[in-house]
């Protein structure tokens, strides 16, 4: 045979020897790797169930010291026995990745997925629902009714339109014949039956009320505008006409349409106790002074 040839022929064999030889080597590695992974696992635990065995046991020695029997001694051989039977037997091994692995007769299969941790959605808001009750309506409650205004003025045929005031005394006088005759709470202020004593007690028994300290008839208007009673010429029912010429006081009960005035009057004729009613004209009303 040709050198060359043979020499090409023997690398060839060495060359299919060196990898038949490297694929034995990692076969037989992969399979003391399969065997002895349940020895390594299980011999992890059982040494330290033995280490805490011999820390008991050792403990108990030093708070018992005696010499440790045969039998004890066929005992620990017995659960020596035991240990490397459990060391030889299955085991499950975990990746990094979390994968668990059985092994068993040197054969490895995945035992289980690892298990993932839900975690808990946060609580979302109901949805709204699609039919929302119709509120029921409160009741409408009653319109409180206006009241009936009270006129302003109160007409009387042949009188002048009176307020609510006037037409308040006004129906006062009606109920007597001399509204002035009756002697009121301090009428002692005025000579008993005179003037300024009726048109005071006339007053009060009207509702109007009057200062029992005006003085002398003379000076009842500069008094009484002195003392915050509005004083004018215009005629009312119910005000005191004034006449400072005369000396003399009156009280108003009408006032007609054409400006007239009808008065009642205490002193007639400078007699006490005496009473007089008369009408006055309008020309001679527009001199005198009124007490309202």
């Amino acid at each position: 045979m040709n050198p060359i040839n043979r020499i090409t022929e023997l690398l060839g064999r060495l060359k299919t020897e060196s990898s038949q030889r490297i694929i034995r080597t990692i076969t037989v590695g992969a399979a003391c790797t399969m065997l002895l992974a349940p020895f390594a696992v299980n011999g992890y635990k059982l040494t330290a169930a033995r280490q805490a065995e011999g820390a008991a046991l050792a403990k108990a020695e030093d708070n018992n010291p005696s010499t440790t029997s045969a039998a004890e001694s066929a005992d620990q051989q017995l659960a020596m026995q035991s240990d490397i039977q459990s060391m030889m037997g299955d085991a499950t091994l975990k990746n990094r990745s979390g994968h668990e692995y059985e092994v068993t007769d040197g054969s490895m299969k995945i035992a289980h997925e690892p298990i993932e941790r839900k975690i808990d959605s946060l609580p979302q808001e109901s949805p709204e629902p699609s039919w929302i009750p119709t509120p029921t309506p409160s009741p409408t409650p009653a319109p409180t009714p206006t009241p009936t205004p009270v006129p302003e003025f109160v007409w009387i045929d042949g009188l002048k339109p009176m307020t609510q005031r006037e037409y308040s005394a006004y129906q006062n006088i009606q109920g007597w014949n001399y509204i002035g005759s009756a002697a009121a709470g301090g009428s002692w202020g005025y000579t008993g039956g005179m003037c300024t004593w009726y048109v005071y007690n006339a007053r009060v028994n009207a509702g109007l009320g009057l200062s029992n300290s005006l003085g002398a008839a003379s000076q009842w208007a500069y008094t009484a505008q002195a003392q915050g009673y509005w004083v004018d010429h215009t005629p009312t029912v119910g005000a005191a006409a004034v006449s400072p010429s005369q000396n003399h006081v009156m009280f108003v009960e009408k006032v007609f349409a054409d400006g007239s005035i009808q008065i009642s009057e205490g002193g007639w004729n400078y007699s006490a106790y005496v009473y007089n009613r008369r009408v006055i004209s309008a020309g001679t009303a527009s001199y005198f002074f009124y007490i309202h």
